[in-house]
């Protein structure tokens, strides 16, 4: 091999070495941007919305039927309360309750007025406390 092919080849390896640099520190850079981006995106959306509240959340969601069932058992509640009682555990309004049930909001006000009663508490609160501690 001549000299001159051997600079040949050593100039292209040193060319090819230094482009291969310039790809990884690029690409390294990107990552690095990347990341940023993706430790950013976690913050924002970790203090918009806790998972530990996303998880407690379907907790509630899917024990409410539960919850209610033994409620019911345990404070006498009618098969109508009981329905009620299972959507205000899932924390919705009179009036979505008068919907899923096609009942009128005034009687849903009726059988949350009965709930409270049979169960000693006064606010959907105290409801929702009574029945999650026994359930613990």
């Amino acid at each position: 091999m001549s000299a001159t092919t051997l600079l040949f080849v050593c100039v292209v390896f040193t060319l090819l070495n230094g482009v291969f640099l310039l790809v990884f520190w690029w690409l390294v850079k990107k990552i690095l941007v990347y990341q940023q981006i993706a430790y950013q995106k976690i913050e924002e959306i970790a203090t918009r919305s806790p998972v530990s509240t996303t998880v407690e959340e379907i907790s509630r969601i899917i024990n409410a039927p539960q919850r209610a069932e033994h409620a019911a058992q345990r404070f006498s509640l009618t098969a109508q309360e009981e329905k009620v009682l299972r959507y205000l555990l899932e924390d919705l309004t009179y009036k979505e309750i008068a919907e899923k049930c096609c009942i009128a909001v005034h009687t849903v006000n009726s059988h949350v007025r009965h709930i409270y009663e049979k169960a000693d508490v006064s606010t959907r609160r105290d409801l929702k406390f009574k029945i999650i501690a026994r359930a613990a």
